[in-house]
């Protein structure tokens, strides 16, 4: 992630990724995070599960965007 500064009429601007591309890479980590592995036991999984569970539910409660992105989500989804 490397970002040249440039000057356009005495505006400072970022080149680089832009904040869509930076919201899909997180939303891939998180996506990712969330996916068991196959290589784990039954019991850990269900271990595993509850607790990412429990993260995306704190994840979602402090992020009103992205809480307004799921209601439009399930609103479209009925």
């Amino acid at each position: 992630m490397k970002y040249k500064r440039t000057k356009t009429e005495g505006i400072e601007d970022l080149e680089g990724e832009s904040f869509g591309e930076i919201i899909k890479r997180y939303f891939n980590t998180i996506k990712e995070w969330v996916k068991p592995d196959p290589a784990d036991p039954v019991w850990k999984t269900i271990l595993k599960s509850i607790y990412k569970l429990i993260a995306v539910l704190v994840l979602v409660a402090l992020s009103p965007v992205l809480l307004v992105v799921l209601l439009f989500v399930f609103f479209v989804a009925i």
